[in-house]
């Protein structure tokens, strides 16, 4: 076979010298022998064809080596055909293939002048803009990525996958804005594209456009309802942007299905309290602790609750559950110290903010918790700041001498402390 296209090789040449041969025969001979016009343009034609032959022949086997993944061999003979088609036999496609080859052969400059050439020859090709854009997304040139893959989407405006291209380019670039902007172009066009609405939902957050954000959240939803996930996203905005009714409605939802969810049922029943629907509430911490009944954290939650509803010996009940897992447990402290401070609030404001040493004492018992609360480094802040706020409340020792036999607060107020 070897020596087959060697011989035609060079029977090719022969022809062509042959023919050139003529050529230089008849413009060498005198004037009556003068080749006429019709004789040299047969010439001529003559001559192409045997370019185009051999141009056959190289690309054919380019092409053949190309479909067999031979990239070596494609790109040799790609490279004769390039440099010998002065006729133009083959267009687009030998730069194509070419610059294919370079990049299976991982060879990304070569490549890169191959595009390059093929944008310079044919500007319209949309081919080459992608794959120079390829190129240099990959070697981390962003700017120059971004304006090869923008007139592609110029040429090619229904190629949706080069908006999302665009948009992590921009993206990485920094720009934000834009990187939105080809994403809004893309779910316009697809809306059904649930990956590039997760994407700009994220990219949205960084603006602050809450509006903007919530709708392509909810979208999310409705295009599918069944995903949890979508809608624990969607309860998390409404619950940051304290609209909390909202952020029941998908929290609801999502328990309904999923009933083991604590993060949701944490985040339920802290809506309920913000709203004030304690009962609500007390429900929600109640089933949090039967999934978990050493759930300490939870305890203290549901005893802040049966603060609000001015229920202490319940409170406390809960906090003392939680000291009995952990007896180191800060919040635990905390939690009891709060019961002992607002129960000693709300009876003085029963009184017309009159304290008596009753409210003192027990003021005492809220700063003793406190105290405790404080050896827990999570907990020292919020009990250094109650701590200050009550040293001027509890009893002096000149009350103490006053009130020598009074060791315990009296009165109907305070009659749920044993």
């Amino acid at each position: 076979m070897h020596n087959k296209i060697k011989l035609s090789v060079f029977s090719l040449l022969l022809f062509v010298v042959i023919i050139a041969g003529q050529l230089q025969f008849y413009g060498c001979a005198g004037s009556g022998s003068q080749i006429s016009p019709e004789r040299e343009q047969a010439i001529r034609d003559s001559l192409r064809q045997v370019l185009v032959w051999d141009l056959q022949k190289n690309m054919s086997i380019a092409m053949i080596a190309f479909q067999n993944g031979e990239w070596e061999k494609a790109a040799h003979y790609y490279n004769i055909v390039l440099k010998a088609d002065t006729i133009g036999a083959y267009t687009t496609v030998k730069y194509q293939n070419l610059a294919h080859c370079y990049v299976n052969l991982s060879k990304p400059d070569s490549a890169t002048i191959i595009f390059r050439e093929g944008i310079k020859r044919y500007p319209e090709h949309a081919y080459f803009y992608n794959g120079l854009g390829y190129i240099l997304r990959r070697s981390g040139e962003t700017e120059e990525a971004i304006d090869m893959y923008e007139k592609y989407a110029e040429l090619r405006p229904d190629e949706l996958d080069t908006y999302n291209v665009l948009a992590d380019l921009y993206r990485d670039a920094g720009n934000n804005e834009q990187a939105i902007a080809w994403l809004r172009k893309l779910v316009d066009k697809e809306p059904e594209n649930l990956s590039a609405r997760e994407k700009l939902s994220e990219l949205l957050r960084t603006t602050g456009d809450v509006e903007a954000i919530i709708a392509q959240q909810r979208h999310l939803v409705e295009q599918d309802s069944m995903n949890l996930n979508y809608r624990r996203t969607l309860a998390e905005t409404y619950y940051n942007e304290a609209q909390y009714d909202n952020a029941i409605e998908q929290l609801e939802f999502i328990i309904s299905i999923d009933a083991d969810d604590v993060v949701s049922l944490e985040k339920l029943a802290d809506c309920h309290k913000v709203l004030k629907q304690y009962d609500e509430a007390v429900v929600i911490y109640n089933r949090l602790i039967k999934l978990n009944p050493q759930d300490k954290k939870n305890m203290c939650q549901l005893a802040l609750v049966y603060v609000d509803l001015g229920r202490y010996t319940q409170a406390l009940r809960q906090a003392d559950k939680a000291l009995s897992i952990d007896r180191n447990y800060g919040l635990a402290y905390l939690t009891k110290g709060i019961v002992y401070e607002t129960a000693a609030q709300k009876c003085i404001e029963k009184k017309s903010g009159k304290i008596d040493y009753s409210d003192k004492l027990v003021f005492q018992m809220a700063y003793d918790e406190f105290e405790k609360a404080q050896n827990d480094l999570s907990q020292r802040q919020d009990a250094s700041r109650h701590l200050t706020y009550l040293q001027d409340q509890i009893p002096t020792t000149g009350d103490r001498f006053m009130h020598k036999k009074q060791t315990r607060p009296e009165g109907d107020c305070y009659n749920w402390i044993k």
